[in-house]
């Protein structure tokens, strides 16, 4: 009977040591994975604050700029959205299409180094993918 308790106390002595391992080796992957998710956090706040950067050095003449050709965008009847008024309908202002078309599309793609006509036909291309201007040009224009 002492053999088997012999036995017994090795056995559960190996799986403790065993056990032990692995509970350092689980500790040094924790530890290291804090640290990459605490430079992933690092990169991603330069990374933003790198595009805010870029963007806050546009010219404003620029986004002017943008903002006239989106409304004489919305102003065209056969490719645009036909509002006579473009941007303003109702003599107020419209500017949910100046935050997401100029300061959400055409902003990304100046900030990711396109070009400002490049910027437009991106932000074009993604207005026309839009159930708004498709209701309106259900033919594809």
């Amino acid at each position: 009977m002492s053999d088997r308790w012999s036995v017994l106390v090795r056995v559960l002595a190996l799986v403790t040591g065993i056990l032990a391992v692995v509970s350092v080796l689980e500790a040094r992957s924790l530890r290291q994975l804090r640290g990459e998710l605490q430079q992933l956090r690092t990169e991603r706040e330069q990374a933003q604050h790198g595009e805010m950067n870029i963007w806050a050095r546009q010219a404003g003449a620029e986004f002017v700029d943008a903002a006239k050709w989106l409304d004489q965008f919305y102003r065209e009847p056969s490719e645009g959205f036909g509002r006579a008024s473009g941007l303003c309908p109702n003599g107020s202002p419209d500017f949910e299409p100046v935050a997401t078309w100029i300061l959400g599309d055409y902003v990304r793609a100046r900030t990711s180094g396109k070009t400002v006509l490049a910027s437009k036909d991106a932000t074009e291309a993604a207005i026309r993918r839009t159930d708004a201007y498709r209701k309106i040009h259900p033919d594809g224009r």
